[in-house]
């Protein structure tokens, strides 16, 4: 399953053993608490963030 975010990033299966998230469960329980406070947004087929400084903030420490 491919989740892109509107600048370049991917969300995909290999994704989580990369970042040692151990189901994938938990990467969508990430997502939807981000949806949740309004950092990133979701469409039918992406997800795009919504907070530019949080775009950044990411690229530089993670």
């Amino acid at each position: 399953m491919k989740m892109p975010f509107r600048y370049g990033c991917v969300v995909e299966g290999n994704t989580s053993a990369r970042v040692r998230i151990a189901s994938p469960g938990a990467v969508k329980r990430a997502l939807n608490s981000l949806v949740a406070s309004r950092l990133i947004c979701q469409n039918r087929t992406a997800y795009k963030f919504s907070n530019p400084f949080f775009r950044e903030w990411l690229k530089v420490n993670a």
